[in-house]
């Protein structure tokens, strides 16, 4: 694996870019491990959380596999369906623009539909994972864990599996849009606000008002996330030597 030092903005994509070749048409193999976020961050010449949020990319379409603990690999299976949706959210130049504008298609709808179809278990589900946000908020994960539950249980309570298929599938794809957002000053507070705002809509069955409240939600998300990717455009890659890189052992949990 020939890796070359990243010179240009959207960090990120860049990396997923020369990755996504290694792996389809390189020497990487089906299960080899890949090298530690670490040790690629060092590689390329960028921040681990440009590495981290390529790695989001590559596991949503398919290419890798993350192990918890155990590291990060070449996934053993590719294909079509879910990974080519993945693949085609995670293109084109202005990545963090049209994932949103995905979301802003899917997902309002989606609590709509919560609204009129929620079951105590739905609202139960939702309570519980803005629980685990507001306690994740003061901590490294910004509360993200609790944040995707939350979206995800709306979904589930739309009870139409094409769509709870199709949140998840975008799920990660969109995972560097929302860590950019979370990164923002104040971000994740203003988002659990703001999914109060949509479970209270969702409890009292009201479709318009959920709506309308995860559309100016995600507005919110798309321009913390825009104004945050302008910050990490500017975490350019120095130059650095040209280094050949075979598959590593060590692993990607640090």
């Amino acid at each position: 694996m020939e890796i070359r030092p990243i010179h240009r903005s959207r960090v990120y994509e860049a990396i997923v870019a020369q990755l996504q070749e290694f792996i389809l048409h390189g020497d990487v193999r089906p299960g080899d491990r890949l090298p530690s976020e670490r040790d690629l961050a060092q590689r390329f010449g960028v921040s681990r959380v440009s590495v981290r949020q390529a790695m989001a990319v590559l596991h949503s379409m398919g290419l890798i596999e993350i192990r918890s603990g155990g590291g990060t690999f070449a996934a053993r299976e590719r294909g079509g369906g879910v990974p080519a949706v993945a693949a085609a959210l995670a293109s084109g130049r202005d990545m963090t623009r049209a994932q949103m504008e995905v979301r802003l298609i899917v997902e309002p709808r989606a609590a709509a539909l919560a609204a009129r179809r929620a079951t105590a278990e739905d609202l139960r589900a939702m309570s519980d994972a803005l629980e685990a946000q507001a306690r994740g908020i003061p901590t490294p994960g910004l509360g993200l864990e609790g944040d995707t539950r939350f979206h995800a249980a709306i979904a589930g309570a739309a009870k139409n599996p094409l769509l709870l298929k199709m949140v998840e599938v975008i799920t990660d794809a969109l995972m560097p849009s929302r860590e950019a957002s979370a990164r923002a000053p104040g971000g994740p507070r203003r988002a659990l606000q703001d999914h109060r705002r949509i479970l209270q809509a969702i409890r009292h069955g009201d479709p318009g008002a959920a709506e309308h409240a995860m559309r100016t939600h995600l507005l919110t998300v798309e321009r913390l996330a825009l104004g945050s990717v302008v910050s990490e455009d500017r975490d350019s890659a120095g130059p650095a030597p040209t280094t050949a890189v075979q598959g590593s052992s060590t692993t990607a949990s640090e």
